[in-house]
């Protein structure tokens, strides 16, 4: 009688494990990843796909300069996606026309995008996608940082990318009224605290505590010489947006 309930007990027990393994290898969910335009496998062409509606996604956000973003699109798929004879402007009507699941894209690309690099390559084209013309918006950003977030990309790495780019925007030929009104300073120092346009005195004083107290040298005391240099450089850094934008900005 004991020996059967055991016998019992371990297949229940082994029901389950063999139900939690099916699980595991299917969708992270299912239904949704079922109501995206793209399939399960990791094809070449459900990769460009996934570019597509992305780019679409993006695009949504600032319409502005909308044919020098699909003509960089265009080019973009032309130079890595060379094996594929798919006619882009379709796909990306089809994209734009639909309501786009960004968390179901996301949990896709986590699950078929593995490597880490092929998911930097991925954001690296929205961040370029969103300079095509012209520089970056708050609502672009955003929307980039999240989807970088979703991935399991550090959004400090979309920070420095989009602050590169921007740099080399406004460095290269200072127009008269950025220059005399301080935008690009301005914009800078937002940045540097991770704070959007409309940041008003109250967002900057919680900002400035927030990283300073994360990058404060104290805390780095202990830590190797070049870790102690770039916090301290990081930590001087956030005290002079915080400056700038208190008695300037």
């Amino acid at each position: 009688m004991i020996a059967a309930v055991i016998s019992f007990i371990v297949l229940v027990l082994l029901l389950f494990f063999l139900q939690k393994s099916r699980k595991l290898q299917g969708p992270v969910n299912e239904k949704e990843e079922n109501q995206m335009p793209i399939r399960l496998g990791n094809t070449e062409r459900n990769v460009l796909i996934a570019y597509v509606y992305l780019a679409a996604w993006v695009i949504s956000k600032n319409s502005r300069n909308s044919p020098e973003k699909v003509r960089f699109i265009h080019d973009y798929f032309k130079l890595h996606f060379k094996q594929m004879d798919i006619e882009i402007s379709d796909e990306l009507t089809k994209a734009l026309k639909s309501s786009t699941n960004i968390r179901s894209i996301a949990r896709w690309v986590v699950k078929r995008m593995r490597p880490a690099k092929e998911r930097l390559q991925l954001i690296d084209f929205l961040i370029e996608l969103s300079f095509a013309g012209g520089d970056i918006i708050d609502r672009e950003y955003v929307a980039i940082a999240r989807f970088a977030d979703l991935t399991g990309i550090n959004v400090r790495y979309v920070e420095q990318e989009i602050y590169t780019r921007r740099k080399a925007i406004y460095e290269g030929d200072l127009p008269a009224d950025i220059i005399s009104g301080g935008q690009f300073f301005r914009k800078k120092a937002l940045f540097c605290l991770q704070l959007m346009e409309n940041a008003g005195k109250e967002d900057i004083k919680r900002a400035y505590r927030k990283l300073a107290g994360r990058y404060h040298p104290d805390k780095f005391q202990q830590a190797p010489q070049e870790e102690q240099t770039a916090a301290a450089e990081k930590f001087l850094e956030i005290k002079e947006a915080y400056d700038f934008l208190m008695n300037r900005g």
